[in-house]
């Protein structure tokens, strides 16, 4: 991962001298799991990094705003959080008849159709090993992954589903730039904003507002909030999340919009 930080930072001085000490010890073990550092194998031969190579070109490739300004111009779009705030509310059809519906990491519908809805054309996921592979990922428009995908080291099982995913289509899948972590950050003040809140911005960057963007399972849109997964009660969202700073920095930019 520091190999990765240094390519992606641009510290050739300090990488050479980590990598002069790495490669005596470790060679090129594990930068077939890694996109930034399987940049500097230049084997074409070394046939280990061929999926990696190949990801890692695509993706280089693949600008998020383009692919996701062609879903989401001029479309109705429901972001769908993960939090227990439509629990009950029987809001399924009305998230199920935006044009766009988005939806995060491990989200399941099977029976929670009436509250949740049953669409989905975007799937936003982050990178850690907890997020489960899903063999849907073809019925989307786009799979979009999270900002730590240049960096961190990528299991076997997610190689091979975006390297089955990009071969079939190349236009499938993309990853959240660092600008639009930073650039949420400056704008907010929040140290670690959620993927939600990530997401709602871009869309705003890219559309300069949120007119006809609905936003649903918010953990701040509950009237008490369990900061829990509407689908298991024992799964909260990470403490170092400001959800209530991240309430008032939602709502300024939905009254920016009118």
């Amino acid at each position: 991962m520091y190999i990765c930080c240094l390519i992606e930072l641009g510290k050739k001085k300090e990488l050479n001298e980590v990598l002069s000490t790495y490669n005596k010890k470790h060679g090129t073990w594990n930068f077939d799991k890694y996109l930034l550092a399987s940049r500097l194998v230049t084997d074409s031969n070394l046939k280990k990094f061929e999926k990696i190579k190949f990801i890692d070109e695509i993706l280089k490739e693949n600008d998020l705003k383009e692919l996701l300004s062609e879903i989401i111009s001029d479309k109705t779009i429901a972001i769908v959080g993960n939090a227990g705030s439509e629990v009950n509310k029987g809001s399924g059809d009305e998230i199920d008849a935006h044009d766009v519906v988005i939806r995060f990491n491990n989200y399941p519908l099977s029976g929670y159709e009436n509250d949740y809805g049953k669409k989905t054309t975007i799937w936003v996921r982050n990178c850690e090993k907890e997020i489960e592979d899903r063999n849907s990922t073809q019925s989307y428009d786009l799979t979009i992954w999270g900002p730590d995908l240049t960096h961190i080291l990528i299991p076997q099982s997610n190689i091979d589903i975006l390297y089955d995913l990009l071969m079939e289509y190349r236009k499938s899948a993309a990853y959240i730039p660092y600008e639009y972590y930073d650039d949420i950050i400056k704008h907010s003040k929040i140290k670690h904003p959620t993927t939600g809140l990530l997401v709602v911005w871009i869309v705003y960057k890219i559309r300069k507002s949120l007119k006809n963007v609905d936003l649903y399972g918010f953990s701040f849109m509950e009237e008490k909030p369990s900061y829990k997964h509407y689908y298991d009660s024992n799964c909260k969202i990470a403490e170092d999340h400001d959800v209530d700073l991240e309430k008032d920095v939602i709502l300024k930019l939905k009254k920016e919009t009118k």
